[in-house]
């Protein structure tokens, strides 16, 4: 039990820790626990970076929402940059409580899926690409029934 406010739960889209995310500006939430009668969050903050340890270092984040006055916590709209296609990205929530004490922070991940058209291409059938591509034609070999 504990009489400072802090987050838990964290999702984005609905889901923890999705894989494959196919939203490009997805939408975060998180629940609230406290012990203490008439607990509040009275605003939030989220960072998000490439890797949990850059959580903590202002010049590696790749997005900071900076102190929002808001009591909101669910579907909170991504405002950072643009996200990259099959990607994982570490976010952290850190709330104040209703007299505007900093309180507790909770962090998450998600991953993108194929974001872009772009992403989605195939080589034509019987074309090899890869590190071999260009060394010579590409030789196949029939199955015989033994």
């Amino acid at each position: 039990m504990t009489d400072t406010l802090r987050p838990y739960g964290l999702q984005t889209e609905q889901r923890h820790e999705p894989l494959g995310l196919d939203e490009p500006h997805p939408r975060l939430s998180w629940r609230l626990a406290c012990d203490r009668r008439g607990a509040a969050q009275s605003a939030y903050r989220i960072t998000a970076a490439d890797r949990p340890a850059d959580l903590h270092n202002p010049d590696r984040l790749l997005w900071d929402s900076g102190k929002r006055e808001s009591g909101e916590g669910l579907l909170v709209p991504w405002d950072g940059p643009a996200l990259r296609s099959a990607t994982r990205y570490h976010w952290r929530v850190e709330v104040w409580d209703e007299t505007g004490t900093p309180a507790g922070t909770a962090r998450s991940w998600f991953e993108t899926g194929l974001l872009h058209r772009e992403d989605w291409t195939v080589p034509a059938p019987g074309v090899h690409r890869g590190p071999a591509a260009g060394a010579g034609p590409v030789v196949r070999h029939r199955a015989r029934r033994v």
